[in-house]
């Protein structure tokens, strides 16, 4: 695997959200340029303002806009010209009705960056996706987990209920499916 150096651009996805936003911090404190993806404009200002305040400049970071994840081509251009990248976007809230309201944005958004960079980005030397311990635990599961295992429940929960699922599972299906279109 190609060694990603300092001072190369990275793309993070769901740059807003948590964890991405401590990535972006960090890859920018040793030395990368990041690009990181919002789904809106409030969202970009606020990392704007965040990295600012760490006195982080725009030479350093930069976020582009990405509404609509779940159309084809949604991140074609984003992905140029990046040297690696971080997929970190996942909707993570209880507040979904529909199971595809988690669902669809996930699966889309991986799918979308795997074939733009496919298409456009021969260049990126490293793609890292977040997985969750959702896509493998499942309830009453007391066994020791590993790479062969996944989360079939929350799967088959959705399929069976559909909007009726737990919002932890619906949660918990996105991430497995994640997992598999990946």
């Amino acid at each position: 695997m190609a060694p990603v150096l300092a001072h190369t651009k990275v793309l993070v996805t769901g740059a807003s959200g948590f964890i991405a936003a401590w990535i972006c911090k960090t890859l920018i404190d040793h030395g990368y340029q990041v690009v990181g993806t919002v789904r809106s404009t409030p969202k970009g200002e606020y990392l704007q303002k965040l990295f600012k305040k760490d006195g982080h400049g725009k030479d350093k970071s930069s976020f582009v806009m990405v509404e609509g994840v779940e159309k084809d081509g949604a991140f074609d251009q984003v992905v140029v010209g990046v040297d690696a990248v971080q997929c970190m976007a996942s909707p993570f809230h209880f507040k979904a009705d529909d199971p595809q309201e988690f669902t669809g944005p996930a699966v889309s958004g991986i799918v979308g960056v795997l074939e733009g960079i496919k298409k456009n980005a021969p260049g990126v030397k490293r793609v890292v996706i977040a997985s969750s311990v959702a896509s493998i635990i499942y309830d009453k599961s007391s066994e020791i987990f590993n790479k062969t295992g996944w989360n079939a429940t929350s799967p088959n929960e959705v399929k069976q209920k559909g909007k009726g699922t737990s919002a932890v599972h619906k949660y918990r299906a996105s991430k497995v499916l994640v997992e598999r279109a990946a």
